[in-house]
């Protein structure tokens, strides 16, 4: 199920609300509401929508210094606590990843920055002062917000951006591997530190961060352990000569039987040793409970355009794959298809290669 839906484009990057987040503005709006009236409930909420602006203009700083080096945005989805900015891949550059990481937090201290010379020059009868983050006092705590944004992503706890920056210092010291390792395993002692300082301030807000905060940098250090065992290899190292294929006029109920006797997840649909695109298991299987007959397999094919040759480097496969949002690519050399390659395959076969604990 799909918990974010897509808000619009900006800067042709797809901005994605999370449902939940939609859950954090009625419980703020109707808090304040219960408190203070309908009025400060309706103050509450503007200043939720206007404090995730600078959230999303963060993010958005991160994206712009991004693209500046060539990296792709695939979208950025605002949660409860926080967005995040989908990357194609980040910079293995340590200076490279260093500005990116800091562009977030530079926007939230120029917005702080703007507020501040606007209250002083255009109104200066009105006092900016740090506040409580209630907009009670709007300009206040748009002011608090983004200092406090800006500061507490540069803690140093991996995969934040402090984290990031760290990560960046510490690779251009030591393999990148390394770097990350170190840096995951700081952002983990800060996780643990977020849900013991939560519970002494029964506080259950930090708590939950600090629960993401290791998901986050475990799973970005088994990613980066990933990448890393796959520097060296080529698509021939892990392609897939001997493999079952689908033709567009096969049923799906007989795809579904030769389907068991094999581990394999996806299937190349194959007319005339011609690659058409790729059937899915998932897909095999949802579209039999549809209960609209036994179909062909055309009628639930995803096209696929991209294809590699046994002589690219593994992570350029990986790079088309998500690119088209496939799970499966052709391998074609001199015109003819020799094999296939799968994202099931790759990760099985780094995840070998990445067993091994990292150099130090």
């Amino acid at each position: 199920m799909n918990w974010s839906f897509r808000l619009g484009t900006v800067l042709g990057i797809p901005i994605r609300v999370h449902f939940t987040f939609l859950i954090l503005l009625a419980f703020f709006s109707f808090s304040e509401a219960s408190r203070s009236g309908a009025s400060a409930g309706l103050r509450s909420l503007f200043f939720m929508v206007l404090l995730f602006s600078c959230v999303l203009l963060h993010e958005l700083g991160h994206c712009v210094v991004a693209r500046r080096f060539g990296v792709t945005i695939t979208a950025i989805t605002l949660y409860p606590f926080g967005g995040i900015a989908v990357l194609n891949e980040i910079p293995r550059e340590p200076a490279r990843e260093i500005l990116i990481a800091i562009a977030g937090p530079v926007v939230n201290f120029f917005i702080a920055a703007g507020l501040f010379v606007s209250v002083v020059f255009l109104m200066p009868s009105e006092h900016l002062e740090l506040s409580a983050l209630t907009g009670a006092d709007l300009l206040g705590s748009l002011f608090s917000a983004n200092l406090l944004l800006g500061l507490f992503n540069l803690i140093p706890a991996y995969p934040m951006d402090g984290g990031r920056i760290l990560r960046g210092i510490l690779a251009s010291r030591m393999p990148y591997a390394t770097a990350t390792h170190w840096a995951a395993r700081i952002g983990k002692v800060f996780g643990g530190l977020f849900v013991l300082g939560g519970i002494v301030l029964q506080d259950w807000w930090l708590p939950v961060l600090g629960v993401f905060l290791y998901i986050g940098a475990n799973s970005e250090e088994q990613a980066t352990l990933l990448h890393t065992a796959m520097e060296g290899l080529s698509v021939k190292d892990l392609m897939i000569t001997d493999y079952l294929s689908a033709s567009p006029a096969d049923t799906l109920s007989m795809v579904l039987g030769r389907s068991f006797h094999t581990f394999q997840e996806d299937f190349p649909v194959l007319r005339d040793g011609s690659f058409l695109g790729v059937l899915t298991r998932g897909r095999l299987i949802e579209a039999l409970r549809e209960e609209e007959g036994d179909r062909f397999v055309q009628s639930v094919t995803q096209p696929v355009s991209g294809w590699v040759s046994p002589a690219d480097p593994l992570r350029e496969a990986l790079k088309r794959m998500n690119a088209e949002r496939v799970s499966l690519l052709p391998v074609l050399e001199e015109g003819r298809m020799v094999g296939i390659v799968t994202l099931t395959g790759i990760l099985r076969g780094a995840s070998v290669l990445a067993g091994r604990p990292p150099a130090r």
